[in-house]
């Protein structure tokens, strides 16, 4: 009787470590799938904003925040550029990349301004009236688009010709928090 218990408990034991087992497995995918998603977005914001920035206009990249950066587009809100019968470059948008809390988590978005009568140079969008800020942006007709989850900050470090970015996102999974930071440098070249 003795035997059959010490039995029972042995296997009550292999039983529960195996199990154990099974459900940090369990976590750890979850968690590594949640990581690469986010490691994912994260590339795809910032690839889209360095081949955005490079195309735009040196002096006229606006970041009054961490959160929040400005500049202008050569191009129509359909992603076509345009140029004028002179030659020169239509300067027809103004892009965002801000922080937005959407369904209950903070995103890099990244929203177009229509500003198509503003058009012989570059927008300094520090010239503007209204300035273009975060209410500007949002009382815009054109759609908004989600990035980046789990957005912390956008820096941005003009020097020399040169735009320094870095971009921080933050995922919390389970009881862990994993953190990326991507760095890049563009030079605009309009």
């Amino acid at each position: 009787m003795v035997e059959l218990l010490v039995c029972s408990a042995i296997m009550a034991l292999l039983f529960a470590s195996t199990l154990m087992a099974l459900v940090a497995g369990k976590e750890r995918a979850a968690r590594s799938s949640a990581q690469i998603e986010m490691e994912e977005e994260a590339i795809k914001a910032m690839s889209l904003l360095s081949e955005e920035l490079s195309e735009s206009n040196f002096g006229c990249v606006w970041a009054p925040s961490d959160q929040f950066l400005v500049f202008p587009l050569p191009r129509t809100l359909s992603g076509a550029y345009t140029v004028e019968p002179t030659g020169e470059l239509r300067w027809s948008i103004l892009v965002s990349y801000r922080r937005a809390t959407r369904y209950g988590r903070d995103y890099l978005i990244r929203q177009p301004a229509d500003v198509a009568d503003k058009v012989d140079a570059p927008i300094d969008p520090q010239l503007m009236t209204p300035v273009p800020d975060a209410a500007f942006f949002s009382s815009q007709p054109t759609p908004e688009r989600l990035l980046a989850r789990g957005f912390q900050r956008l820096a941005v470090t003009p020097a020399d010709g040169s735009v320094g970015l870095e971009l921080e996102v933050e995922l919390v999974s389970g009881q862990r928090t994993i953190g990326l930071e991507l760095r890049s440098a563009v030079w605009p070249r309009n």
